[in-house]
């Protein structure tokens, strides 16, 4: 009778340590869960703002690059039919600044360009202003509906620009809506 006594105090000892072990490997457990979650949840945060500011970048930088592409061909229309009053050093010292201007502009922005489907018009549009800039320029006489033509081919690209990033953008902000939800 004192043997079963015994062994029933060793076993309700055994289960009461077995109990207190297993309890606390399961908070532990829960709390590991817990901690790994909150992680998780700080890296897709982490990840969502990144790409976040990533459209939130791209948006900004179409903007100034068509805002400098707008201003371009607004001197670019004012200086054909005004150029005729200006003096060769004045007119050749504002295309310069014109193509120092979009060239610098273009440098900075064309990596992000690239990384979209449509970053080939900014060079067609950057390009097209350069010929109209190298027209002005050359000591040839040049006929001026000629160059508004190219303006305006210039102005079809941006507006595909444009509307490809305004595409893009919309895409990638849907895929991020996608994937945090």
């Amino acid at each position: 009778m004192e043997l079963v006594k015994i062994c029933t105090a060793g076993i309700q000892a055994v289960v009461s340590l077995f109990r207190t072990v297993y309890g606390a490997v399961s908070k532990s457990r829960a709390s590991r869960r817990r901690i790994k979650r909150k992680q998780q949840q700080q890296v897709s945060n982490f990840i969502f703002n990144a790409h976040t500011s990533n459209i939130t970048q791209l948006e900004d930088i179409l903007r100034k690059y068509i805002t400098i592409v707008q201003r371009t061909k607004d001197q670019l229309r004012v200086h054909i039919y005004t150029s005729h009053n200006m003096s060769r050093s004045k007119q050749l010292a504002t295309l310069q600044q014109l193509r120092e201007r979009l060239l610098d502009h273009y440098a900075d922005y064309r990596t992000s360009f690239d990384c979209t489907p449509y970053g080939g018009h900014a060079h067609i549009i950057k390009h097209g202003l350069l010929n109209v800039i190298l027209n002005l320029e050359s000591q040839q006489p040049y006929n001026p509906e000629d160059l508004l033509e190219a303006i305006n081919l210039v102005s079809s690209d941006q507006e595909q620009l444009t509307r490809g990033i305004h595409l893009t953008v919309s895409q990638m902000q849907q895929h991020l809506q996608q994937v945090h939800s």
